[in-house]
């Protein structure tokens, strides 16, 4: 796939120009068919990791693929406008602050077997940066052509270590501006209680498991008035946490099925009008 430069992706972007490219080294992968007023993001996608960290890293690939979001770039790839994180959220999480982006440890367990030196820190950081100085040039370029945009932000979460049931579908909203979105709210959550999934039924809530407050929801609601982003959380139903099995029934209906009800949601969104 065609390679770009933070600054000639960026470029393009004020330009307006549908491109499909890695950015930064390959560390995010972005795909612009048509600039709409929808963002899909995967942004815990990744599964790369620089030699050098890998080295250094006491978690091995399964231990590292059990924290990250497998197919959620797959759930979303279909839309016109993709952003996701192609490095592992172990290198540095886009999700996080960029004092807490880069974990000493996590989840209970040690990440490094030897500290990383000031070097690939700030390397790390300087990605983590990269990714916010991409996406501010996106919602500044969508803000200029529509009055709302949405972000859907995708992840999956682990469930078997839970000592409670949790939703197959968890939206989290404590961040969203509910007296102005709270319609749009209401019809991500129908349209996700009519997904079917094969020998399933489905359970779909919101702020149960997480409530939507990560450093990326809580960035673009800070920098932008007009954005409305739904932290949509899927339960790993669809691989084996335990082995990394791929469930491919089920993963086909998700994509099939996701693709379809963002599309579905996205046709009116930039008719809307006062939403500020």
């Amino acid at each position: 796939m065609k390679k770009l430069s933070l600054s000639k992706a960026i470029g393009n972007i004020k330009l307006q120009k549908p491109f499909q490219a890695l950015v930064d080294e390959g560390s995010f992968y972005l795909k612009i068919e048509a600039y709409v007023p929808q963002l899909c993001l995967a942004i815990h996608q990744g599964h790369r990791f620089a030699a050098k960290l890998q080295e250094k890293c006491a978690l091995n690939d399964y231990e590292r693929w059990y924290e990250e979001d497998p197919f959620t770039l797959d759930f979303i790839a279909e839309q016109p406008m993709v952003l996701a994180g192609c490095d592992s959220r172990y290198a540095y999480d886009l999700n996080r602050s960029p004092e807490e982006a880069i974990y000493d440890t996590a989840w209970g367990k040690k990440v490094w077997s030897e500290p990383l030196t000031e070097k690939e820190r700030n390397q790390s950081l300087k990605k983590h940066h990269n990714f916010y100085l991409l996406i501010e040039a996106l919602i500044k370029q969508l803000n200029r052509n529509y009055t709302t945009l949405v972000v859907f932000d995708m992840h999956s979460f682990n469930y078997l270590r839970m000592p409670k049931a949790a939703p197959d579908f968890n939206l989290g909203t404590v961040l969203v501006k509910k007296t102005t979105f709270r319609p749009r709210v209401e019809q991500w959550l129908n349209l996700l209680r009519k997904i079917d999934l094969p020998e399933h039924t489905l359970w779909v809530a919101e702020n149960d498991v997480f409530v939507g407050d990560g450093y990326l929801a809580e960035y673009l609601n800070s920098h932008f008035s007009h954005v409305l982003v739904l932290v949509t959380e899927i339960k790993k139903i669809y691989v084996n946490e335990l082995t990394g099995e791929a469930f491919e029934p089920i993963i086909d209906a998700l994509v099939n099925q996701f693709n379809r009800l963002i599309g579905q949601f996205s046709l009116d969104v930039g008719k809307d009008k006062g939403l500020e």
